[in-house]
């Protein structure tokens, strides 16, 4: 029986539609089994090799969803394992190992950001299952980009450079494989995935889950970093376990502009309420959604 829920949102056209075969097959290759859940914003063609895969679910939410906060919430609410995994549709576990032990790493908190490899190509046709790192980082020498030989082997991509803002590890991105708007000294990835969270869900419930106020891509997920860090014990992959790894898809940038303005503002504005009044407000909007 699954003890936890992959929550996958995805809407519009999301490039990391082409990678769910990808993604989907590697949570579902896990040692302890997983269901992964897919919401969408109204009826998307995801393909009969998705779908149809003994242990993942669809749930169809309005067209009028569009934000991968909203999505998660209405993902979760349709599950019953003790756990939910809150991902994105680019992103998947390197090893079938991850989600045991992020579990035991989570302990009676939750367990966020774990490191990521960034893979700078279309990934290779053998399964992540068997996909092998030729090289081991060490703490004094970690890498995240990386491409792929036929086979599997991941191998780092010479030129990224690492550097430390607010604690945490971040990358300028190799040549060539930065955003094309974006000059080279702006252009700063995160080492993890910034917006990974697992936590059991009756947590995830009793912070309210996401905020519904954020809309498009961007925030919800730092919104609900904030209502974590101030309730539970959470554990930093990044720092706390950086041998548990994902890897991440790389894509031009899904969002910009007016949207992604209007979220950083939401996100301060709620921050200087506090955490309780964040919680408080989402809980209230959880339960009128019902």
């Amino acid at each position: 029986m699954s003890e936890t829920s992959v929550i996958i949102p995805l809407y519009g056209n999301h490039v990391g539609t082409s990678r769910l075969p990808v993604t989907v097959r590697a949570w579902l290759d896990q040692q302890a089994p997983v269901t992964v859940v897919i919401a969408t914003a109204g009826e998307l063609a995801l393909g009969d090799d998705i779908v149809s895969r003994p242990g993942v679910r669809v749930i169809v939410a309005p067209p009028t969803e569009t934000a991968p906060g909203l999505l998660r919430n209405i993902g979760a609410a349709q599950v019953s394992t003790p756990w939910v995994y809150l991902s994105d549709a680019d992103v998947a576990p390197l090893d079938t190992d991850f989600l045991a032990r992020a579990r035991a790493a989570a302990g009676d908190g939750a367990f966020v950001q774990p490191a990521m490899l960034r893979m700078a190509q279309s990934p290779p046709e053998h399964p992540m299952s068997e996909w092998r790192l030729a090289e081991e980082p060490s703490d004094a020498d970690r890498f995240c980009f990386v491409t792929a030989d036929p086979d599997g082997t991941l191998r780092r991509l010479p030129g990224e450079r690492i550097v430390w803002e607010d604690d945490a590890p971040m990358v300028y991105p190799p040549p060539g494989h930065g955003h094309a708007d974006d000059a080279r000294e702006v252009d700063l990835r995160p080492m993890f995935h910034w917006g990974s969270v697992l936590v059991r869900r009756e947590q995830f419930e009793a912070l309210g889950g996401y905020c519904t106020a954020y809309r498009g891509w961007g925030c919800e997920d730092d919104d609900l970093l904030v209502k974590l860090n101030g309730s539970l014990a959470v554990r930093h992959g990044w720092r706390d376990a950086p041998d548990l790894r994902l890897v991440h898809f790389e894509h031009p940038r899904p969002y910009t502009g007016e949207p992604l303005r209007a979220n950083r503002d939401l996100l301060r504005r709620r921050r200087q309420r506090g955490v309780a009044a964040m919680v408080a407000d989402d809980r209230a909007a959880l339960l009128a959604g019902d």
